[in-house]
């Protein structure tokens, strides 16, 4: 039911032989439309999918190679913008730097710096009277002008100086007079975008986009939105009807065709196995089948589950590469550094199966950690040396000892062994700098120590292990541009961890014989029949009302009417959500979770929930106690019938839930410790004092003294009636007699 592109087909058949572009926000959303197109059976010669930077770049290259400039990437950004922050003069006005320590500082200057860019500001366009505080306002200024000064000097040209040379030299332009030009509906472009593309020649022709009754265009889609054609609906199916989610009393009445379905499951596990147990119950094909998600951790954890379960899956927003091996031993590294070398920090990260090493004896990481627990070593640089050399001592034994010849071969193996780990871990100490007198490095230096970690000794098992170092790799090479500022060993550790933090490796469009899973703005484009829409719960869906931490969203009205606010960002979310819900056909399941097994809460559906379960009922006056009356029991981990499981664990998990109690001694006699869970809940709720309980006064409640303070119930002081003041005393109130005296 997309209107887009059933247009992109009509034009085709119209102009078949005629250049026709498309601009996109990337190009893997270019290729899968044309894909959806050439299944469709349209022949889509000459349409071109392309992004403005393309043709901008296309366009300001000749004059940028002229002129002896390059293309600056935006990966060197926010470490750029923290160096130019830092070498500011000392006479320049202070607002940002007291918190340029704070992790995620450069990021957010950077992106208003970015913003401000694109938006065509320079320097001398930020006015006193837009800010609100004068300090704020010179030091935004001189970091303005000293990040165009370093543009200059070094002849850089960022994304903002492509487009302001493509506008200076239009002659250059691809597009024809005769071609037609057309953009994505709900693409918005920047300021200096829109100044680009309406200067583009070309036929300009309305993309076709749905109406949504109810639902007013957003702000900003009227002043740099593109030329739009509004159609309006008229829904097949009862999931076409979602096109009228802004206003259920206009829909028409319900064909009660099955293609719509709500369920909510208990816990956001819970609901992607949920997911997987109806595509592989219902035998749907995986390439009929796409899985989107409100947000990142959604999609993440729908692809890990489909991992598990061996199912080929493709992810249009990628995985965190801090998921990947190399992302998980450069962090594991970050922790042993600033935990001050433990060796216990050590020997997790080579247990982890993340590092990889090749010792002349061929021993693993984990025979190495191993080693390192039996040396008995535990924090600081020099432990590790002196514990591995002790322990390879004890090993090889006094000269005189004369045990069995086997016994003998097996301890030189294992002091050799001993002496390679110590080796080992002394030369990863030389890549570590020493702190000078004030505590500080270089930065250059630990990100050189990064840099050679992930080379030499990440584990790469994987295509997508082998993606994310590159990326890692490359989000450490922009930060040499930090060049000899000197930090504190954990900042320029927290700068290393942010530099990596929101990079994503392995992001894919669909595929053939893949299932697809998409975050839930841009689904859809794929035409797959059947969509599980997922993640639908209150707070999750849409961003918060949360101004810009730079520049508040009254200064950024002053400044340009284009840069977009708090509510702006709420708004167009709001409007290209439901728009993508509209769009999506086929068979539509939406789902959410009703309970935070993490933080031990309920969580309550999204009003998008609500409003499609009055639609679904033709009842705009139901009310969220309507819907969670209407909706089954929520889904758990287990399934209803063994049948049904997806794994062998699944398998028996619901075998032993439908047998009763009558299974769960011959679990307790396999798993003692659940065995011993059993009889501490027990005495947690009796009435006679136990080793179990313990008592926080100003809380009221019973602690557990082996379990960090966690409360288990909410039992008074009659609880310790009866027992030994001393006991009382310790479990109750966390106080040793013995220790006080």
């Amino acid at each position: 039911m997309d209107p887009f592109v059933s247009q992109l087909a009509e034009l085709c058949r119209r102009n078949p032989t005629g250049a026709k572009w498309v601009f996109v926000p990337s190009h893997a959303l270019g290729h899968t439309l044309g894909e959806r197109l050439a299944l469709d059976g349209t022949n889509w010669a000459n349409l071109r999918f392309t992004t403005p930077a393309d043709v901008a770049l296309q366009m300001a290259a000749a004059r940028l190679v002229e002129l002896g400039v390059n293309p600056c990437p935006d990966g060197i950004g926010p470490a750029l913008i923290m160096r130019l922050l830092v070498e500011l003069p000392s006479t320049a006005a202070r607002y940002f730097r007291p918190l340029a320590e704070q992790p995620n500082m450069a990021d957010a200057l950077w992106s208003t710096v970015r913003e401000l860019r694109m938006a065509g500001l320079k320097a001398p366009d930020l006015r006193r009277d837009a800010f609100d505080n004068v300090d704020k306002h010179r030091e935004l200024q001189a970091l303005l002008s000293s990040y165009e000064a370093h543009l200059a000097s070094n002849q850089l040209a960022d994304n903002a100086a492509v487009f302001e040379a493509a506008i200076e030299d239009p002659n250059r332009c691809p597009i024809d007079d005769g071609d037609n030009t057309l953009e994505l509906p709900g693409f918005l472009p920047t300021p200096l975008e829109r100044r680009f593309l309406d200067l583009l020649p070309g036929t300009r022709v309305p993309a076709e986009m749905l109406e949504l009754p109810g639902a007013g265009l957003p702000r900003r889609m009227h002043i740099s939105g593109g030329k739009l054609s509004r159609v309006s609906a008229k829904p097949g199916t009862d999931a076409d009807r979602l096109v009228f989610l802004m206003n259920p009393a206009a829909a028409p009445a319900p064909r009660e065709d099955d293609t719509l379905s709500i369920f909510r499951t208990a816990g956001r596990e819970a609901e992607v196995e949920e997911v997987m147990r109806r595509i592989s119950n219902l035998g749907l094909p995986l390439d009929h089948v796409e899985i989107a998600c409100a947000s990142a951790d959604c999609a993440v954890l729908a692809w890990e589950k489909a991992q598990s379960l061996s199912w080929p899956v493709t992810i249009d927003c990628g995985v965190p590469v801090a998921m990947t091996r190399p992302g998980r031993a450069l962090f594991g590294l970050c922790d042993w550094i600033e935990g001050g070398f433990s060796a216990a920090s050590l020997r997790r990260l080579l247990q982890g199966g993340d590092v990889e090493l090749e010792l002349p004896d061929g021993s693993t990481a984990g025979q190495s950690a191993r080693v390192l627990l039996q040396s008995e070593a535990t924090w600081g640089r020099e432990t590790f040396g002196r514990a591995l050399t002790a322990l390879a001592a004890e090993y090889r034994g006094e000269p005189d000892d004369d045990p069995d010849e086997q016994q003998r071969a097996r301890d030189n193996v294992r002091a050799d062994r001993a002496d390679q780990v110590g080796i080992w871990i002394e030369d990863l100490l030389k890549l570590v700098p020493n702190a000078d007198a004030s505590g500080t490095v270089l930065a250059a230096e630990m990100i050189s120590v990064a840099t050679s970690f992930i080379e030499r000794y990440a584990a790469k098992r994987s295509d997508l292990d082998g993606a994310a170092s590159a990326l890692i790799r490359d989000a450490l090479r922009g930060l040499r541009i930090l060049g000899n500022l000197r930090w504190q060993i954990s900042e320029c550790l927290t700068f290393i961890r942010n530099a990596i933090r929101d990079v994503a490796a392995g992001g894919s469009r669909s595929r053939p014989g893949h299932l697809h899973v998409s975050l839930l703005v841009r689904s859809g484009y794929a035409g797959r029949p059947n969509t599980f829409v997922i993640g639908l719960e209150e707070g999750n869906v849409f961003p918060s009302l949360i101004e810009d931490p730079v520049l508040l969203d009254r200064e950024r009205s002053r400044l340009s009417s284009a840069l977009p606010g708090a509510g702006d960002r709420a708004s167009e979310a709001v409007y290209l959500t439901i728009s993508r819900l509209a769009a999506l056909g086929g068979r539509l399941c939406l789902s959410f979770s009703c309970r935070d097994l993490r933080e031990m809460r309920e969580t309550f559906p999204s009003w998008v929930v609500l409003q499609a379960f009055r639609l679904q009922r033709a009842d705009p006056r139901l009310s969220y106690t309507d819907l969670e009356r209407s909706l089954e029991e929520p889904a758990t981990l287990v399934a209803l019938a063994p049948d049904q499981a997806l794994s062998d664990a699944g398998w028996w998990l619901t075998s032993l839930c439908r047998t009763g109690t009558s299974g769960l001694p011959a679990v307790l006699r396999a798993f003692p410790s659940l065995e011993s869970g059993q009889v501490a809940e027990q005495a947690r709720q009796s009435s006679v004092f136990t080793p179990y309980d313990g008592f926080v006064p100003e809380a009221g409640l019973m602690l557990d003294p082996c379990s960090s303070g966690r409360p288990v119930s909410p039992t008074g002081l009659e609880k310790f009636a009866g027992c030994p003041f001393q006991y009382f005393m310790k479990y109750a109130l966390g106080i040793d007699p013995i220790e006080e005296e």
